[in-house]
Parts: structure tokens; sequence; C-alpha cells
């Protein structure tokens, strides 16, 4: 997510920027602090229009808003073919499922889609028998389900640890690195051979902690 830099594992908490020490961009504040901005916005254009006006009243809108969005994106990547009262419930439970079990965000989606047709245990806890029930009484089920999460999941992310990578071999000027990974990123739902690497979340010695706002 923005500013900085792709979150790995889901944490609605997570802050990557340098200067951000109480959390004011984190993941989890990103609607709050828009709304921030746009309120910075909103009083500079009065100043330049000096005319008072209902801009306040406006911004009221803008957080209701932003989840409906945010919620019809997440049913989606969850392969919600339509939406049901519950709907943001599930999505959340998904979430709270992947923050305390410190999993991977991007690839938690693929690993869920492959649950679409498996025959063992399940892999997401209660939360997968909660999911399925759901996608089971949808128009098109399981296999709707599937062609929606392909759609909206990409296999692959500029992850913070390649980009570091490309950047450092860039400096000793070799850039097949920053051609690969432009490579993958120009298609980043399609399985490319011999690149399967780019999907991976980094090593713990690979991690990229801390970034700049100019990275």
């Amino acid at each position: 997510y923005g500013p900085c830099a792709f979150m790995d594992e889901f944490n609605i908490d997570k802050v990557f920027s340098s200067i951000d020490h109480y959390g004011r961009y984190a993941y989890g504040q990103q609607a709050a602090i828009a709304q921030w901005n746009l309120a910075r916005l909103g009083e500079c254009l009065l100043i330049v229009d000096g005319e008072k006006s209902d801009y306040e009243g406006v911004l009221e809108q803008f957080q209701p808003q932003f989840e409906t969005h945010f919620f019809r994106l997440m049913a989606k990547k969850l392969g919600l073919a339509d939406e049901r009262e519950d709907d943001n419930r599930l999505v959340t439970a998904w979430l709270q499922y992947l923050q305390d079990h410190e999993l991977d965000y991007t690839l938690s989606f693929h690993r869920l889609a492959e649950r679409l047709s498996a025959d063992t245990p399940p892999a997401f806890g209660d939360f997968e028998g909660q999911w399925l029930q759901r996608l089971d009484n949808q128009p098109g089920g399981r296999a709707k389900a599937a062609e929606l999460m392909a759609k909206v999941n990409p296999l692959v992310i500029p992850r913070n640890h390649q980009v570091e990578k490309a950047i450092q071999a860039a400096f000793e000027g070799d850039l097949s690195l920053f051609n690969e990974l432009q490579q993958v990123l120009t298609e980043p739902f399609t399985e490319l051979p011999g690149l399967a690497h780019y999907q991976e979340p980094p090593q713990e010695h690979e991690r990229v902690r801390l970034t700049f706002c100019g990275t």
C-alpha cells in the first residue's frame, strides 16, 4: 500500500515511512488521512474563491463512500459475485484472519482461490467454511468466484525487497534486474516461466522495514 511501500504480511497498523512515528499514515488510517488532506484542500479553495460553502458537509460524505468502494473491491477479491448484507463482516473476518496469522496479503488470495476445488481439510480455519457457504449460495457458485478472483488478484506486486535489489544493481550499472522486474509487473496476472520467484515474500534478511518519501 502507499505511501512508500507495498505490504507483504497483512497488518492494519503497518507503517513504512521513516518519518511516521505515530502511525499517521498506517494502512488502517488511509481513509482518515485522505479526508484530512481533502479538508486542507477545501480550506485553500475557500480562500481563493472567497465564498463560504458547505465543504464540511461534503467532506462528511467521504468516509462512507470510501468504505463502500473499499468493501466492493474486497468482495471481488474474495469472489463475491453479488452483494449480501453480511459481506462486510466476511471481508473483515478475512483480514482479521490474515493479521492474526501474519499471512502474506497477495499470496493468501491465491491460496484461498485454490481452496475452491480442494477436498482437503480447511487451510483458513472457520473463515473458509463461511466463505465457501457464501459462494455456494451466489449466482454461478464457486466457478464464478474463481473467475472473479483470477481477474482482480495479481500474482506479482513490486515487492520492496525486489525493488531494492533492482535499485542496488542499477547503482552498479546492471539494469538486468530492473528490466526483469518491469517485465513481470507488465503482466502481473500471468505466470511467467522462470520468474516465479518474484511472487514470493522476502526472507527475513531481505525485509525492507523503512522507506523514504522519495523512494
